[in-house]
């Protein structure tokens, strides 16, 4: 029955997803969709299918690091040729359907969990509530990056945010909300989660405390708050904060770095795609240049092909397939606690902070560590190390890329070398957020994004 229930209640939040109006009167008979336990609600938010293998894909197939092999090129799909080379009338739904898919989830715990709970005091109440919140606003958040132009903090309110979802109800009207809106929406549902969620959770495909504050410095990094994200990251930090000693790790490895490792604070994957498969893919040849040789995340993250080209085998969850790993970790509330500390001009804790992580990341007694001076340098130095350790990390060299463009001093032009055709994806430019769906559009009267 549990299998039934859940199976429907999927069924029927893919019709919300899409939009479509005329199934709505076709809804399935409401007692077997609505859950009627706490098992329920977390059997829902355990669907990892759903809610931990669906982060969106598009910002890390038009991120340059790397390039697709020209002779492989053919083998991807249109679509996803659209979304590599930024073609500017793309329209990638997949990731605009499966966010809201998560949040149509979380909506239906978050609705029913006082319903089915007798008490608000039951172990699990607690730890579920939180997740749906977690699920709901890092959802938000990530989809966000993908079809909402860069927060600019105070200079870009009102431009087109995120439709909210305050309830699983399919009827409720989908309207884009501000930018602004949508973030503090966002970090108010992060938030919520942090009020419920355990210090620390089993498994990592299960949200924590930890993870929650996490999740908020990712938040507030983008929105440039650097006292805030600062704050946040050091909160998960107080929490969890062993780093992986690259030393005793095997660089010979297929999967150097195992599933379940203790950096993950979170764990989730991006959707699949074959633009990833190691027959194509090829990691950008500055991007490998820019490890040192006594770095050990040379040899741990990347493995060479006969060519001479390199490709991607780092994965953080031991994970061997195309499917990148995008959750949330330790390592990177390291370079951002450094990167806000650099921003605030204290370049002490700068230098600390990211010498704690790097002294994890080359061969033993061989790191110079860093003692900076001057904030300029300080924050290239940081930039530069987080670019090299978060490689392959789904999302973040898009998320990078959209924010750091808005400095004209760690602003860049990405290209595309295809069939003789050069692509350029300029800072700031509108494809930066890609189409909503036509759905959206036609059949809610959600605005369309600029071209």
């Amino acid at each position: 029955m549990k299998n039934t229930y859940l199976s429907l209640l999927i069924l029927a939040l893919s019709i919300f997803a899409s939009s479509c109006k005329k199934y709505l009167d076709a809804k399935p008979d409401k007692s077997l969709v609505i859950p009627e336990s706490l098992n329920d609600l977390q059997a829902l938010l355990d669907n990892d299918q759903t809610i931990n293998r669906q982060d969106p894909i598009a910002g890390d197939v038009g991120c340059d690091d790397y390039y697709i092999n020209a002779s492989f090129l053919p083998n991807i799909s249109t679509l996803f040729q659209g979304v590599y080379n930024w073609n500017p009338g793309v329209r990638f739904d997949a990731d605009w359907q499966n966010n809201y898919t998560k949040i149509y989830m979380a909506n239906t715990v978050l609705d029913n969990i006082d319903r089915v709970s007798e008490s608000n005091r039951e172990s699990s109440y607690s730890s579920i509530k939180g997740a749906a919140y977690f699920v709901r606003g890092w959802s938000l958040f990530s989809a966000a990056q993908i079809y909402t132009v860069p927060f600019e903090n105070g200079k870009n309110d009102e431009s087109l945010g995120m439709p909210f979802k305050k309830t699983s109800d399919i009827n409720d009207p989908t309207v884009r909300s501000t930018l602004k809106n949508t973030y503090d929406w966002i970090a108010n549902d992060l938030k919520a989660a942090c009020q419920y969620l355990p210090a620390i959770n089993s498994p990592a495909t299960r949200p924590s405390k930890a993870a929650a504050y996490a999740a908020l410095a990712c938040v507030y990094l983008q929105m440039q708050e650097w006292k805030l994200a600062e704050s946040y990251a050091d909160s998960s930090l107080k929490i969890e904060n062993t780093l992986l000693d690259f030393n005793t790790l095997d660089s010979n490895s297929r999967t150097p770095i195992t599933n379940g490792n203790i950096e993950m604070l979170y764990q989730s994957r991006l959707t699949y795609t074959t633009v990833f498969s190691t027959t194509g893919c090829r990691v950008d040849s500055l991007l490998y240049l820019s490890y040192q040789q006594n770095d050990l995340r040379k040899n741990i993250f990347y493995q060479a092909n006969v060519d001479g080209t390199h490709y991607f085998k780092g994965q953080y969850d031991g994970n061997t397939s195309q499917t990148l790993f995008s959750g949330i970790s330790v390592d990177e509330m390291y370079l951002i606690k450094a990167e806000c500390a650099a921003r605030l001009n204290d370049l002490k804790e700068a230098s600390s902070i990211l010498n704690g992580l790097l002294v994890k990341r080359y061969k033993s007694g061989s790191f110079q560590p860093y003692n900076f001076i001057e904030q300029v340098e300080a924050l290239t130095t940081i930039l530069h190390e987080r670019r090299k350790e978060l490689a392959f990390r789904g999302n973040r060299r898009w998320w990078d890329l959209r924010r750091l463009n808005l400095e004209p001093a760690f602003a860049i032009t990405i290209k595309r070398s295809i069939d003789g055709t050069i692509s350029e994806l300029p800072p700031n430019d509108l494809r930066y957020a890609l189409l909503i769906p036509e759905s959206a559009v036609t059949l809610s009267g959600a605005q369309q994004n600029a071209r």
